[in-house]
């Protein structure tokens, strides 16, 4: 959720926590996921904005000439 993404990226901002220890602490899956989260984090101007997940729909496909 947006809400523990925002605790743990301010674990590290604003305690200086290291990424790593707190990705062990939060039993991420890996240390690049929360290097990802706070680069987002930082390049949004400091805010979290749900992206949606998945494949994008193809909408107006032409069809296949034959």
């Amino acid at each position: 959720t947006i809400q523990l993404k925002l605790e743990i990226i301010h674990k590290v901002l604003t305690e200086g926590q290291s990424i790593r220890q707190t990705a062990l602490d939060y039993a991420l899956p890996s240390c690049g996921m929360l290097s990802n989260w706070l680069a987002h984090y930082k390049n949004n101007e400091y805010t979290l904005s749900d992206k949606p997940r998945g494949r994008a729909p193809k909408m107006g496909r032409k069809p296949k000439k034959r």
